[in-house]
């Protein structure tokens, strides 16, 4: 039986091969950098001018189709990572493509959709095992000669509707452009209410303020009331997560 190692170390090699002729450049294994916050960590591909650098997980499904919480921690870590390489790097996610019979996305799809705001300039790519295909989920990937299949995540797409923990996922994500906007980092005030604060002290717009109600709203619901959003609820809260993110990064506050 092939251990977790393996099928890492062996998705990592695919990865490579995929990138070496497809980008025309030869990149190389387990790399150590160290990113712009001092942390010094072995990514696992790089070319040798270190202009583009690669994390590779072969994460699956649970067996029961439930999501693997460890996997998506360590896939955020990932991305953390890579939001902190030099500017001058093109940061790349690897996901293996995996599906279950119980869910109507890809885990790589499920993680992209959860995590949209926290991918920034990170390009999350879908590699699939079987065949050479590589499909571009969040970002871009410009190579010569080669075609890449575009899957966009939004709200536009059949998803599931957002459960009470993924909606307490997106919360804990304002958080971070709340602490942002205001400069310094306070738990004392729940996020709603500090959003208003914020809008009347005018360093929130009022519609960016409006939007972020919507999301808090829907999770509040989900936690307190054991309320499930529907099919059109869930989009709508994606699009205003999509209008928050896209301010948010044009005022530098994510």
């Amino acid at each position: 039986m092939i251990s977790h190692v393996e099928k890492g170390k062996r998705f990592q090699e695919k990865c490579k091969q995929l990138f070496d002729s497809k980008l025309g450049k030869s990149l190389e294994n387990e790399v150590r950098i160290t990113v712009s916050d001092g942390r010094s960590h072995v990514f696992d591909l790089a070319t040798a001018e270190r202009d583009i650098v690669a994390e590779c997980k072969a994460y699956t499904w649970t067996k029961s189709g439930n999501q693997p919480s460890a996997k998506i921690t360590h896939l955020r870590e990932a991305v953390d990572l890579l939001n902190h390489l030099p500017e001058s790097a093109k940061a790349y996610l690897l996901i293996k493509k995996d599906s279950h019979p119980v869910r109507k996305e890809t885990l790589a799809s499920y993680f992209v959709r959860l995590n949209m705001p926290l991918l920034r300039r990170v390009n999350v790519l879908e590699v699939s095992d079987e065949e050479n295909e590589i499909s571009c989920l969040h970002g871009n990937l410009q190579v010569a000669n080669y075609q890449t299949s575009t899957k966009q995540i939004t709200a536009e797409t059949k998803i599931p509707a957002l459960t009470v923990s993924e909606l307490g996922t997106l919360r804990r994500s304002l958080f971070v452009i709340l602490d942002n906007v205001e400069g310094a980092k306070r738990r004392d005030e729940g996020p709603a209410k500090r959003a208003s604060r914020l809008r009347s002290e005018a360093k929130l717009p009022r519609n960016i303020a409006n939007l972020m109600h919507t999301v808090l709203g829907f999770r509040d619901a989900a936690e307190y009331e054991d309320y499930t959003p529907t099919e059109s609820e869930t989009a709508a809260i994606l699009n205003a997560w999509n209008a928050i993110v896209e301010w948010a990064k044009s005022q530098r506050y994510f």
